[in-house]
């Protein structure tokens, strides 16, 4: 059997198209692999994004919660403080009027 050049130029076309399409899927695996890599360490950095968003926005939660605790505090102080100042207020009048004899004044046109 002798060997032809044609047969021996498909013979070497068959083996250098089995060792690109050889070379082809390797890069194609390790592209493959390099992209999985990639998609991991997104997913990596996502997740660690994420759980910094819920740390800082539970970090918010809590200061808002606190400043609502203060504004609750202060708004007692205020209705506190505004109480006991018109309370204050009422009582210095009262004695004043006493002092000064304004209630009994008062009370004495009236009932008339």
């Amino acid at each position: 059997m002798e060997i032809g050049i044609k047969e021996l130029i498909g013979i070497i076309i068959g083996v250098s198209i089995y060792f690109v399409r050889n070379e082809n899927l390797k890069g194609i695996l390790k592209l493959k692999e390099e992209t999985n890599e990639k998609i991991q360490a997104n997913k990596d950095l996502i997740i660690e994004v994420k759980n910094e968003n819920e740390k800082s926005n539970e970090r918010v939660i809590s200061k808002l919660g606190n400043i609502e605790d203060d504004v609750k505090r202060t708004e007692n102080s205020i209705k506190t403080f505004a109480g006991e100042s018109s309370a204050t207020r009422e009582l210095v009048i009262k004695i004043y009027e006493e002092v000064m004899g304004i209630g009994k004044n008062k009370s004495q046109r009236r009932s008339k």
